[in-house]
């Protein structure tokens, strides 16, 4: 995955009731350090539906670092909000093979 031009990545998410202005941050961390964040304006999302975001990122070839640093070492925090307020987080660690 380091190795390749462009990432794509999408975040799936369904909702039983009606949000108004629902935005989500999702932000990276390295070594408990914040080194990226990533703002969505989602809007109005619709009673019992399931919705997706998606995002293409294209690698700056001659800064790419490697698996050894990044492994168990990144971890990406998502936070779904509904008027600024927090509705939903969620956290994962990264790992490389």
């Amino acid at each position: 995955m380091l190795k390749s031009r462009q990432l794509a990545r999408m975040i799936v998410f369904s909702s039983k009731e009606p949000v108004k202005k629902m935005s989500l941050i999702q932000k990276m961390y390295l070594h408990g350090q914040l080194v990226e964040t990533l703002l969505f304006e989602f809007g109005f999302v619709i009673p019992n539906s399931t919705n997706s975001w998606e995002q293409t990122i294209v690698a700056d070839e001659g800064n790419v670092m490697p698996a050894e640093v990044l492994s168990g070492n990144l971890i990406c925090e998502t936070l779904f909000y509904s008027h600024g307020v927090p509705i939903h987080k969620s956290s994962y660690r990264i790992f490389y093979d």
